[in-house]
């Protein structure tokens, strides 16, 4: 038992609590092959979230969860298209797809994230040929569709007004942007009366993450923030290599959501992470897409 089992469950139940989630994460992860502890409640999440198979209602453990409608997302690569499963799952649309287009379906599976399950094809048509017999939705161009609705990072959306927090119970840090970007210790009177930026308050292993500047306080999600911060310092941390078409951002300063999953929906992986260089690699991005996630994150390429 593994990631395509919670998929599956939570399929069956369509949506639910925070705590029905992890409960239930929790214990088909440590009941799987791979051993408990191999992978969190919490990598679950951000997998099921960033492969569009899951959304989450709230952050930091708040809110509720409910399962995506099963639609096959397509992608426009040089030699062709490729249709990726994105969504509920059942066991039963498992066997239909699998019978659709014997020649074309391709199961990859993992330890850390549901089994990808895509078509490579030559004709769009084709793509829309197998969502409909296999009784899924079908969204041509999903990687530019959705870019098409995520924000650019110095709009800072779902912000809100906060007050710091303080106390004992509090883990602080400060992010800091220099020859590399990373996290230094801080402390909650820093975070009050110090250097505007980006800190991070941990408790209970929950991250809280608020932007200062000025007198302003704003509760933020903490990769939009990194790369307003970045785009202040007109700082340019993404790398694209047209030669192999993929996308590189040190694993610190990975994308928002829906840039991520954008991303990471050109081929139905999620991004490499390469630890000798601490980069994330995406892989089969086309020029275009790739240069209007720069645009979104206000970075060149």
């Amino acid at each position: 038992m593994g990631p395509d089992e919670v998929l599956l469950w939570l399929s069956a139940r369509r949506e639910g609590s925070w705590g029905q989630f992890r409960s239930a994460a929790e214990e088909i992860l440590a009941n799987g092959n791979a051993g408990a502890g191999a992978v969190s409640y919490q990598d679950m999440r951000f997998v099921l979230e960033q492969l569009g198979h899951v959304e989450f209602d709230g952050r930091d453990e708040e809110g509720g969860w409910r399962v995506a409608p099963p639609v096959l997302a397509a992608s426009q690569q040089p030699e062709g298209f490729v249709g990726i499963v994105c969504g509920a799952r059942s066991v039963q649309l498992m066997s239909r797809l699998r019978a659709v287009d014997r020649a074309g379906c391709e199961i990859f599976e993992s330890n850390s994230y549901p089994s990808v399950v895509r078509y490579r094809v030559t004709e769009l048509s084709t793509l829309s040929r197998i969502a409909a017999d296999a009784g899924l939705g079908f969204q041509p161009d999903t990687p530019v569709k959705i870019l098409s609705c995520a924000a650019r990072v110095v709009q800072l959306s779902r912000s809100r007004p906060a007050r710091l927090p303080f106390g004992k119970d509090f883990e602080v840090s400060r992010f800091a942007i220099g020859r590399i970007c990373r996290w230094l210790p801080s402390t909650d009177a820093e975070a009050a009366y110090g250097p505007d930026g980006l800190y991070r308050f941990v408790r209970f292993q929950i991250p809280g993450h608020y932007l200062k500047l000025g007198e302003r306080v704003l509760r933020v999600d903490g990769q939009t923030a990194k790369f307003f911060l970045l785009a202040q310092r007109r700082r340019q941390v993404l790398r694209y290599d047209l030669s192999n078409r993929t996308l590189s951002v040190p694993g610190i300063c990975r994308p928002p959501l829906l840039i991520d999953r954008a991303l990471a929906l050109c081929t139905g992986y999620p991004a490499a992470y390469e630890p000798r260089k601490r980069m994330l690699a995406y892989a089969g991005i086309r020029e275009d897409v790739a240069a209007f996630a720069a645009s979104l994150l206000s970075q060149g390429i």
